[in-house]
């Protein structure tokens, strides 16, 4: 069994005895799910990761599973909207799907990456305060931010009937709420991965 002294590093110099080299690499093995992949997928990931300096080779499934496991016990005591936003961040949108049905586009969708959208779409509100706010609006605002997708502003206002240039404002104004969240986020998931205390209440 693979033995580690940490999650993450404390420093650049504990780089070497921790499972990941950082809080990203860490995040995006717990929530890619990737261990719950094909027999062959561990082998691939394996692969693909060393490459880029992030998870190490771990000796079994069993032993990637407990790894991730234990990251996700640990941000679970997270802020709900900070955790939401992780998951939007780290979270694959949809996994392969080899069910082979008529129907199937070859993709299953990730109801954990889904479910944490909706909460920073509903937590956006507070970016807005003070402003009529359209949640349909927001929603577009938010998958724009994530990157699930690419609806030029103008297109999003007018699909919800909502001005340009309010469009806009709004727009700047919950991409600034998400960046900053983005920041806090990832310094709590730091502690928790570090086994530091964290307080939860803000």
């Amino acid at each position: 069994m693979t033995e580690f002294e940490a999650i993450i590093p404390a420093s650049a110099d504990d780089a070497e005895s921790a499972a990941f080299r950082s809080i990203e690499s860490a995040l995006r093995f717990a929530l890619g799910n990737r261990y719950r992949g094909e027999p062959d997928s561990l082998a691939q990931h394996q692969k693909r990761i060393a490459g880029r300096g992030g998870a190490p080779r771990f000796e079994s499934d069993e032993e990637r599973s407990a790894m991730a496991g234990v990251i996700r016990r640990r941000i679970s005591t997270m802020h709900p909207s900070r955790h939401a936003l992780l998951v939007v961040r780290f979270a694959p949108r949809a996994f392969p799907c080899a069910c082979r049905r008529a129907c199937c586009s070859g993709w299953a969708k990730n109801d954990e990456w889904a479910e944490a959208l909706s909460t920073l779409v509903a937590d956006s509100i507070v970016a807005v305060s003070g402003h009529v706010s359209n949640r349909q609006l927001r929603a577009g605002i938010v998958q724009r931010w994530a990157g699930a997708s690419r609806v030029n502003i103008g297109i999003l206002a007018e699909k919800c009937g909502v001005h340009r240039d309010t469009a806009g404002k709004q727009a700047k104004l919950i991409r600034k709420w998400l960046d900053q969240l983005e920041r806090s986020a990832l310094d709590e998931a730091d502690l928790c991965l570090s086994g530091q205390p964290v307080d939860n209440s803000q």
